[in-house]
């Protein structure tokens, strides 16, 4: 799947482009307003990852002409964007934008909400799989991968793995990552989580005093992304 960056800052536009093009996408990017017009009449995009602030204009023109055009209203949009307050997101959203991230912005997470807004605009185009580096999960046969090995996970570990691989980068206290990931009725398990956790991390990390993937951010909770 095609995907356009539009972005003036060279530098911002390559690491994301290198962070999706190492999950499978195919990624081109322009600098300015114009150029970005021009590519989505002459190419078939199906995302477009856009900044506001643009040295020719700014990208609400862009969204607004994109939702008026009927070849290419259906396009998924997420703006990233330095603009941090929210009457800026507001104003995105309700003029078109699907999803609004700002900067500075964790790369692995722009790639996650990337892959939830390609399975959610083109769900029979788009795997089911989740990927960050060697792991894996299949949300439709709920199965999980390590370096190609299958892990046998309980439906507990695969929901909060999978709520945390939807939202990499995100950082999940104790309730919410219960809540969100088996519903508000199961708040109460709340002080389960740690033990899921553990055992989640017996099953995925080589060294469990050293994760790779799931990592605690004391006082608050835990957050999923990938150390080197």
């Amino acid at each position: 799947m095609l995907i356009l960056i539009v972005d003036d800052d060279e530098s911002i536009a390559r690491v994301i482009g290198s962070y999706l093009r190492q999950s499978g996408y195919e990624v081109v990017s322009v600098v300015n307003a114009t150029s970005a017009l021009e590519t989505l009449q002459r190419r078939t995009i199906d995302l477009l990852i856009l900044d506001i602030m643009l040295p020719d204009g700014d990208g609400w023109r862009i969204v607004d002409t994109i939702r008026r055009d009927s070849k290419l209203n259906h396009l998924p949009i997420m703006i990233l964007s330095a603009k941090i307050e929210d009457a800026d997101k507001i104003y995105g959203l309700q003029l078109g934008a699907d999803d609004y991230v700002t900067k500075p912005f964790n790369p692995q997470l722009v790639v996650a909400k990337v892959q939830r807004m390609l399975q959610r605009f083109y769900p029979n185009r788009v795997s089911n799989t989740i990927r960050l580096g060697e792991l894996e999960i299949n949300t439709e046969t709920r199965e999980c991968r390590l370096a190609g090995t299958v892990i046998t996970l309980t439906p507990t570990e695969f929901a909060i793995l999978k709520t945390m691989m939807e939202n990499v980068g995100y950082v999940f206290s104790r309730a919410e990552l219960i809540s969100r990931s088996l519903g508000y009725q199961y708040e109460s398990l709340e002080r389960t989580v740690d033990s899921h956790i553990r055992n989640l991390r017996s099953k995925l990390e080589a060294d469990t005093d050293n994760p790779r993937y799931i990592q605690t951010i004391y006082g608050v909770g835990y957050t999923l992304r990938e150390e080197s």
